[in-house]
């Protein structure tokens, strides 16, 4: 499931203040029966793999909220263009899970509802949770459209990661040239109309690891 809701308002002229918010979730259930006549259901000695009548359940729940808050402002004078944006973002993703399995059950009849008559009985669960806030702004600059100016920078912060690691500065820019705005390139028009030479730098960060706490060093 997927939704997402924005609304948008004009406070002075070229002045806008918008507001995005948005939710997913995902939900997985796995039932798995083995009867006598399966694999690893067959309790026959000579099979191995046999655990007997078995059966294990798996569920799992993912929940993700985003909030999104920016400002932009439009100016344009002349040979002048610019567009500037700040903002500010809050997320926060939610999950957890659980399963169980037995073997040996009783009675094949029992079905999915043998799960608590068995023998060798394993539970599991799992339970996390993670926060993201993001300050952020970009500024878009161009002259007359033939040079190109863009300068972008976040200030994130993750509760993925611990104390003097937790936030990070990200900056990036850019700069091109519209070569084919200039006058010079009208005699080239019709060889090649769209010619445009850009370069960028950038910095970005990373917090999809798999452990909390990465830079947490732990005890031997």
């Amino acid at each position: 499931l997927q939704a997402n809701l924005s609304a948008e308002y004009e406070i002075i002229k070229n002045l806008k203040f918008k507001v995005a918010a948005g939710y997913s979730s995902r939900d997985i259930k796995k039932e798995e029966f083995n009867g006598p006549n399966t694999r690893t259901g067959n309790s026959h000695p000579s099979n191995t793999q046999s655990k007997g009548i078995n059966a294990n359940l798996y569920q799992y729940e993912f929940r993700s909220y985003l909030n999104e808050n920016t400002l932009t402002y439009l100016f344009n004078k002349k040979l002048h263009s610019m567009n500037v944006l700040a903002g500010l973002s809050l997320q926060k993703n939610s999950n957890y899970s659980h399963s169980v399995a037995t073997e040996h059950i009783s009675n094949e009849s029992f079905g999915m509802a043998g799960l608590d008559k068995g023998t060798n009985q394993t539970i599991e669960s799992n339970q996390g949770e993670s926060k993201m806030m993001s300050y952020f702004g970009r500024i878009n600059y161009n002259y007359k459209e033939r040079y190109l100016l863009e300068i972008n920078g976040r200030y994130d912060g993750s509760s993925r990661f611990i104390g003097d690691k937790r936030w990070g500065f990200f900056p990036s820019f850019s700069a091109g040239w519209n070569v084919s705005r200039e006058p010079f390139w009208r005699d080239l028009e019709h060889i090649v109309n769209n010619f445009k030479i850009r370069g960028s730098w950038g910095e970005l960060g990373n917090c999809n690891t798999t452990a909390f706490y990465p830079f947490y060093q732990t005890m031997p």
